[in-house]
């Protein structure tokens, strides 16, 4: 039996916790229905970045004067509580189930009705990986790939040297600690391709990782992440 069809039929018999309320969740999402409602929200965004903006029609004045590689950025929650909290617990306490928890709800609220090509995740540096034993942002782009039926590019993209955790720099710092650290593989990619993070703070880094894809000869690049930082 389908992978999704016995996942679907185990969530509706066993009713599982709500994530953030201990609420008795007969859902895949394994968040209630009012938590889901609570989830900070970005109410408009710059179409081009997923910043903040008075204006969700048009690319931001940062996007117009040094437009991205990406043609579109989507991430429609904002990092505040509890999205932090459920974000941090998948990327530094190895919460793996809460990656799909956090896909399907993407889904819900900001998927395009036409799906790219393939998703490929933000690498890790080897180093890094061997670390933390598992990358975020694949466990989420497999989850989404789930979900829209895509395949997964896991192999695609590399970073080719470790890089300072981005939280401690500012924005000209971020730019410069990630500036060439990723490479793309020699080989035919689709023309369509979704760039996947779990958090967006500059851009800098799927700017830079986007620039690698396009070197690579992707056309039509787009990135999204669960969440924007204000």
């Amino acid at each position: 039996m389908d992978d999704r069809i016995t996942r679907g039929l185990l969530d509706r018999l066993l009713p599982q916790q709500c994530l953030l309320c201990d609420a008795n969740v007969l859902s895949s999402v394994a968040i209630c229905q009012a938590c889901v409602s609570d989830l900070p929200r970005v109410p408009l965004a710059c179409p081009r970045c997923a910043a903040p903006t008075r204006y969700a029609d048009q690319p931001c004045g940062h996007c117009q004067q040094h437009p991205p590689p990406q043609k579109a950025t989507l991430a429609p929650f904002a990092y505040a509580p509890p999205m932090d909290w459920l974000i941090q617990s998948l990327k530094f306490r190895g919460r793996i189930e809460i990656g799909r928890t956090l896909a399907e709800l993407f889904v819900q609220v900001a998927a395009p009705a036409d799906p790219p090509d393939a998703l490929i995740p933000v690498p890790l540096h080897p180093g890094r990986f061997q670390e933390r034993g598992f990358n975020q942002s694949e466990e989420l782009a497999r989850a989404l790939a789930r979900q829209i039926d895509r395949p997964v590019l896991a192999s695609v993209l590399r970073r080719g040297r470790p890089t300072e955790p981005q939280t401690a720099l500012d924005t000209a710092a971020r730019r410069r600690n990630v500036r060439g650290a990723f490479g793309a593989a020699r080989r035919r990619l689709p023309e369509r391709v979704v760039l996947v993070d779990d958090v967006i703070t500059t851009g800098a880094t799927t700017a830079e990782a986007g620039r690698a894809l396009i070197r690579a000869g992707v056309k039509h690049l787009e990135v999204w992440a669960i969440a924007r930082t204000p």
